[in-house]
């Protein structure tokens, strides 16, 4: 893995994940947990450098924008399009707009909300999705020939947020030679692997966030193990990969032993 620098602090790492369905490898860039508040100049700067490349796919895995007034800056973050497409999957901050108590409360407490705090999806994804650059996966699937292979993006929306159904969106795909999974949450696994999927891609942990010298992360806000939190990691044959993300909560913005990363995987060669 190679670690590019930013005097901001954030990061890019590179990796490259066999996939020997593909003909050629795909390059992919992966993003999650922006959190995205209108006065994030530095982290909407960072990201569009790194979107100003040459990809196959650019990948979000959700925790867009932290607040409904940083909803428009979405599609700033794309300077490039990506050769096949550029695909989001909501995360529950993108459907949970909290106050700083309730915000406490989910962090500490792993605290749930129910719909009266949820978002307008509809403005969210129009916003998301304004200027066509992006497009938001609800529980859907995109399929793209590429070199007679069809390669299948489906995107779970946000199993904290109650909203992820991993067989509504399968349910129109009729073949896929390569299948990526895209979802905030790092949980299920096993139901990924069991449908064959190649590629999962997700974020939500932070990375742990708050990492300590030989102990790592202290928690994932999930039920996957902690030494999971961030990497590469498989389930039977299904490759998945977790983000450390780019943010954090406007709660607790602190990172440590932790930098924001955004991610070039190499898929297949």
């Amino acid at each position: 893995m190679i670690h590019f620098g930013d005097r901001s602090g954030f990061r890019v790492q590179s990796l490259r994940i066999p996939c020997p369905a593909l003909e050629r490898p795909l390059k992919i860039l992966h993003l999650s947990d922006t959190h995205l508040l209108p006065r994030d100049r530095a982290k909407l700067a960072f990201v569009q450098r790194v979107t100003d490349a040459d990809y196959d796919f650019v990948f979000h895995t959700g925790d867009v924008a932290e607040e409904t007034g940083a909803e428009t800056l979405v599609p700033q973050m794309l300077s490039r399009q990506p050769r096949y497409g550029a695909y989001m999957v909501p995360g529950n901050h993108d459907h949970l707009r909290l106050s700083t108590l309730e915000g406490w409360g989910e962090f500490l407490l792993g605290k749930q909300h129910g719909p009266e705090r949820q978002t307008d999806v509809d403005r969210m994804r129009a916003n998301y999705e304004a200027g066509g650059r992006w497009r938001v996966l609800l529980n859907e699937a995109a399929t793209h020939t590429i070199d007679d292979r069809e390669v299948v993006i489906a995107g779970v929306d946000d199993p904290w947020s109650d909203r992820g159904d991993l067989q509504a969106t399968m349910h129109r795909v009729k073949r896929a030679d390569v299948l990526i999974g895209l979802v905030h949450v790092p949980t299920d696994l096993a139901s990924f692997a069991q449908r064959g999927f190649h590629l999962v891609l997700a974020g939500h942990t932070h990375g742990g966030q708050i990492r300590l010298p030989l102990v790592g992360a202290l928690r994932t806000q999930c039920d996957l193990p902690t030494r999971y939190a961030r990497g590469l990691h498989y389930v039977e044959s299904t490759a998945v990969h977790v983000s450390q993300g780019l943010g954090a909560g406007k709660v607790v913005r602190v990172r440590a032993l932790c930098p924001p990363t955004a991610y070039v995987i190499q898929l297949g060669g």
